[in-house]
C-alpha cells in the first residue's frame, strides 16, 4: 500500500475516534466547537487525499483538477480553522477583533477564488492531459504553502502564550506543548524539502489527539467548575495517601464547608453561586499554596477537602487561620454583593484507621464549627 494511504488511514482512524468520544461530551463552548470543526475539515481532507493518489491517471484531467481544487479549498479552511481555534485556545482577543476578522477572511476568499478558476484558467494548476497527474505552475507552488501559513502562525501563538500566560503551562502537559508547537512546523520544513510530502492533515490530527487527552480525558480527575480536583481524584488520592502513612509527616483531612451556600443561590441566583464556589476555589488554592505539602479537591456541593502531610498540628492550624483570614480580608473589599464564610473541620489519620472513620472524626469537628457560625450570624443579624 502506498504510505501516503496508510498515513491518511491512520488520521481518518484517530479522527473518528475522537469525534465519537467529543460528541459524547457535548461541551458547546466556543473552542470545542471550534475543534470539532477542525476534526471535520481534517477528516474531509484526509478522505479526498486518499481520492487524489487513487485516481491519479485513472480520470480525465479536468475531473482530476476539479477534484484537486476541492482538496487544496479544504487545505485552506482546515489552517484557517486550526489558526482560529489556536486564538480560542490561548484567548487571543486581539485576534478577533473586527479589523482582524475581516482581513484573515478577506485572504481566505482571495485564495479560495484563486482555486476555483484554476480547471479553466490554469492561475494555480492543471492536471498532465497525458499522465492525468496535477503539474503546478510557479505560483501554484507558491500558494500551496498558504494553508502551511495559517498552520504557523497557530504556531506562533501557541509559543506566545506559553512563553507569558502562566495558565496555558499549568493547563496542558509539556508534551502537548511540545507537539502544538513543533509537529506543525517540522511539518512545514519537511514539506519545504521534499516535494511530493504532505502530512499536514496528520499532524494537526496528531495534535488533536494530544488535546484531547489533555483536556477531556484529563476532566475525568477534574471538577469542571472550580478546575479542583475532584471528589474522584480525591479518593484515589487519600486512599494511596494513608496506605503510606508511615514516616515523620503525619497524614491530616481537611473539610471545608460554605456558610449559607443556599441563601446566595436563593437570593443571587445559580449562576451567582457558580461565581462563589469558583472564588472560594480560588482562594483555597492560594493559601494551600502558601502553606505547602497540601492535597486539594472539590468535593461536592458547596463542600472541599484537603488532605495534608504535616509533622505538627500546628500546621493544619495555620492553614485554618489563613483560610479564615483570606475570607475576612475577602468580605472587606469594596463592591461585594454578599460575605462568605467557610466553617472548617480536620483530623489526624491513625495508622490502620478506615477513611470512613477518619471522615467521620473531621465531619464531627466540621458540626461543632459550623453550629458555632451560624448561632454568630444569627447574633449579629438579629443586633441589626
Amino acid at each position: 500500500m502506498d504510505a501516503r494511504l496508510e498515513l491518511d488511514f491512520f488520521v481518518i482512524v484517530i479522527l473518528a475516534w475522537v469525534t465519537y468520544k467529543l460528541n459524547k461530551d457535548a461541551d458547546e463552548r466556543d473552542a470545542n466547537l471550534t475543534l470539532c470543526r477542525s476534526i471535520y475539515i481534517v477528516l474531509t481532507a484526509s478522505v479526498l487525499n486518499v481520492l487524489l493518489i487513487a485516481c491519479e491517471g485513472r480520470i480525465p484531467g479536468l475531473a482530476m483538477t476539479l477534484l484537486y481544487t476541492v482538496y487544496y479549498c479544504v487545505l485552506l479552511v482546515m489552517g484557517f480553522y486550526w489558526f482560529i481555534y489556536s486564538g480560542l485556545f490561548t484567548k487571543n482577543k486581539k485576534m478577533f477583533n473586527k479589523e482582524n476578522r475581516v482581513t484573515f477572511l478577506v485572504v481566505l476568499a482571495l485564495e479560495v477564488i484563486f482555486a476555483l478558476l484554476s480547471p479553466w484558467v490554469h492561475i494555480l494548476y492543471t492536471a498532465d492531459p497525458e499522465t492525468g497527474f496535477i503539474v503546478t505552475g510557479l505560483l501554484g507552488k507558491v500558494m500551496f504553502y498558504a494553508p502551511y501559513a495559517f498552520i504557523l502562525f497557530a504556531s506562533v501563538q501557541f509559543t506566545i502564550a506559553l512563553i507569558f500566560d502562566p495558565e496555558t503551562r499549568t493547563e496542558i502537559s509539556y508534551e502537548t506543548i511540545a507537539v502544538l508547537i513543533g509537529l506543525p512546523m517540522l511539518t512545514i520544513i519537511l514539506t519545504l524539502i521534499f516535494e511530493n510530502f504532505n502530512a499536514l492533515p496528520a499532524s494537526i490530527a496528531i495534535s488533536i489527539m494530544f488535546i484531547y487527552f489533555d483536556f477531556h480525558v484529563g476532566h475525568v480527575s477534574t471538577d469542571g467548575l472550580t478546575g479542583l480536583n475532584n471528589k474522584k481524584q480525591y479518593l484515589h488520592y487519600i486512599t494511596s495517601a494513608m496506605q503510606d502513612a508511615k514516616g515523620a509527616l503525619k497524614l491530616y483531612l481537611v473539610i471545608c464547608d460554605l456558610d449559607y451556600f443556599k441563601e446566595i443561590n436563593d437570593n443571587f441566583g445559580h449562576a451567582e453561586g457558580d461565581k462563589a464556589l469558583i472564588e472560594v476555589a480560588g482562594i483555597l488554592k492560594k493559601v494551600c499554596s502558601d502553606t505547602g505539602g497540601s492535597f486539594l479537591a472539590r468535593y461536592g456541593g458547596d463542600e472541599f477537602v484537603v488532605v495534608f502531610k504535616a509533622r505538627f498540628v500546628e500546621d493544619v492550624v495555620d492553614f485554618k487561620d489563613k483560610m479564615e483570614q483570606a475570607i475576612a480580608d475577602r468580605n472587606k473589599e469594596p463592591g461585594v454583593r454578599y460575605k462568605l464564610s467557610m466553617s472548617i473541620g480536620y483530623a489526624k489519620y491513625e495508622y490502620g484507621q478506615t477513611l470512613e472513620t477518619l471522615t467521620e472524626h473531621a465531619d464531627e469537628m466540621l458540626y461543632y464549627e459550623k453550629e458555632d457560625h451560624h448561632q454568630k450570624i444569627e447574633e449579629k443579624r438579629n443586633n441589626i
